[in-house]
């Protein structure tokens, strides 16, 4: 259980900076919010594959991945 409060914590400032960097540069404000993505997902093992099917599956549909 304390992974996963860890892993919202860890979601929570990666907003927070998203945010502050967004009316300064949008491309920073993207690469931010990337981490904070890659983070919680990387941390919680059970949404690995789930993440990595849905990745495959817009790839195929041609949609863009921020």
């Amino acid at each position: 259980m304390g992974e996963v409060i860890h892993c919202v914590h860890l979601w929570h400032l990666s907003t927070i900076v998203e945010l502050e960097l967004a009316f300064e540069a949008s491309i920073v404000n993207l690469r931010i919010f990337d981490n904070g993505i890659w983070i919680v997902e990387q941390s919680m093992d059970t949404n690995e594959k789930k993440g990595t099917m849905q990745l495959k599956e817009r790839r195929k549909e041609g949609m863009r991945i921020a």
